[in-house]
């Protein structure tokens, strides 16, 4: 592959194939890859979530 492989529009269209069958476990890297950031982006909006509440609440 050189380095105007990208300007080929076979060559686009055909990549995410082409590494699917290249890379042993590429599929499994991406559902574990999807599983940590759906877990980070959880904790994180509760995270965010309490502070908006603190944030919104009446002052004393």
């Amino acid at each position: 592959m050189t380095a105007d492989a990208f300007s080929d529009p076979a060559a686009v269209a055909s990549y995410a194939e082409r590494a699917r069958r290249s890379v042993s476990g590429l599929g499994v890297l991406h559902r574990i890859v999807q599983e940590i950031l759906a877990e980070s982006v959880y904790y994180s909006a509760l995270t965010l979530r309490g502070w908006l509440a603190y944030a919104r609440r009446p002052p004393r």
